[in-house]
């Protein structure tokens, strides 16, 4: 939304700036329901749908399936690095670097891929005159006439034009 010209705030429940979170501890690989992102979008639809078990709406997974590609080119641009795993058994070809999850002496996620790129993702916020607020949580929706229109953020509301909801990973579920 920043690179359109449109004001952009993210809400993070935490106050931490390196808080634990899905989106920076995970292994990093890039996928769509263990496909390659580069793999031609009608293929990775059908494997959607298999990997749902038909249950995936056809409009959204066209849309992951037409863009994966062209997400991780946008991460790339962001900063993101990218490395492979051989084999990459047709889906292990984009992971964020460097790579890694265990380490001899347990859990590591520190300044490893996925964790970089939300440190990068954070700056390119606040560089560009987005808002980061920390410490909020968003417990509701503003809808006026079928349209959202604000966020209710714990004893406020956030007046905007487009809201995206992403609320985490598996934990959020």
């Amino acid at each position: 939304a920043l690179e359109l010209g449109a004001r952009a705030a993210v809400l993070e429940c935490s106050d931490d700036p390196r808080h634990l979170c899905a989106s920076r501890v995970n292994g990093g690989i890039l996928h769509v329901a263990f496909r390659s992102v580069r793999t031609e979008p009608s293929a990775l639809e059908h494997a959607i749908a298999d990997a749902t078990r038909g249950c995936a709406q056809p409009r959204p997974a066209r849309a992951l399936a037409s863009n994966a590609a062209r997400a991780t080119e946008w991460l790339a641009s962001c900063g993101a690095q990218y490395t492979r795993i051989e084999p990459d058994e047709g889906w292990k070809d984009r992971i964020l670097s460097p790579a890694g999850f265990y380490a001899s002496n347990g859990f590591a996620w520190r300044d490893l891929g996925p964790d970089r790129v939300m440190v990068e993702l954070e700056a390119r916020i606040e560089r560009s005159g987005g808002a980061l607020i920390r410490g909020a949580r968003a417990t509701g929706l503003v809808v006026r006439n079928g349209r959202c229109i604000a966020v209710e953020v714990d004893d406020r509301i956030l007046d905007s034009d487009a809201v995206v909801l992403a609320d985490g990973g598996f934990h959020g579920n």
